[in-house]
């Protein structure tokens, strides 16, 4: 006869199990449901326009909406006489700024900094973020899940010669942003959170 000290390990062991396996088995379908892959937009409309400061470019911002639940695109103007890293470090910073819009938020953490970035031969962008977009990130999937979307889409959507967004952190790869979604490799396409 099974003693109370065997019965309440084998309990322990059978629990810390079940929850291992529940787990496992919640991140192998949000890695795949709650982003939906669709294809960029092909760039080909330039969407640079003359204003009386100079050319203008107009670009679709995604910024999260005041629900935290997905994004929303706002246009915005950035210098359009500038080089193509002038434009996306400019472009970047528009997502850290507070939209002017009640109804969205910016999905960067707070005190986030752009502090490097190249784009390779291939198109890939690659941007190196300060420490503050893991450190002050508020976690959970949907909202990792925001902040790699507005970057990503982002650029995917109004630069056809961005073939491919890399987030590094203070000059290294990481693993992901806030312990959900695989950030080893260039994200090729815009994600869009599913809202049901």
């Amino acid at each position: 006869m099974m003693d109370k000290r065997s019965w309440f390990l084998r309990s322990v062991f059978a629990l810390a199990l079940i929850l291992s396996l529940g787990f496992a088995l919640y991140a192998f379908y949000y890695r795949d449901h709650p982003v939906r892959l669709i294809l960029p937009g092909d760039g080909t409309d330039d969407k640079s326009v003359n204003s009386p400061q100079g050319p203008v470019k107009k670009i679709e911002v995604f910024f999260a909406n005041n629900d935290g639940s997905s994004l929303t695109t706002l246009e915005k103007e950035i210098p359009g006489n500038t080089t193509l890293i002038e434009q996306i470090r400019t472009t970047i910073q528009t997502l850290t700024d507070t939209p002017p819009s009640q109804n969205l938020m910016t999905a960067i953490p707070q005190g986030t900094k752009l502090q490097s970035l190249f784009v390779d031969s291939s198109g890939i962008a690659y941007l190196d973020f300060s420490r503050e977009i893991q450190q002050n990130h508020i976690g959970g999937l949907t909202a990792e899940l925001l902040t790699i979307g507005s970057i990503v889409n982002t650029l995917l959507f109004n630069f056809k010669e961005i073939k491919g967004v890399q987030l590094l952190v203070e000059g290294s790869e990481i693993e992901t942003l806030a312990g959900h979604i695989d950030c080893t490799k260039p994200f090729p396409r815009l994600l869009v959170v599913e809202n049901k």
